[in-house]
């Protein structure tokens, strides 16, 4: 495998995670600083996104997300846990 295709690699490797752990981390902050304020969680959402975006680009920063969206729906808001 040549440079070019490791760099690319592990470039895709590096956005993929932070498009999974940033919302993650946002998430785990979230039920631990602010449990039952929704709008504390979406301000943590919010920078996970952003931090997404800036380390792993656009495709990253949009699956974040969307994944932020998701666990937003899941975990703050009314009815909990459920979609």
């Amino acid at each position: 495998m040549s440079v070019v295709g490791r760099l690319r690699r592990s470039q895709t490797v590096r956005a993929i995670g932070v498009a999974v752990l940033a919302p993650a981390a946002a998430t785990g902050l979230g039920l631990i600083l602010q449990p039952g304020r929704t709008l504390g969680a979406v301000s943590i959402y919010l920078l996970a996104v952003v931090i997404a975006a800036a380390v792993g680009g656009l495709w990253s920063g949009l699956a974040a997300s969307v994944l932020s969206l998701l666990c937003i729906n899941y975990f703050f808001t009314e009815p909990l846990h459920t979609l």
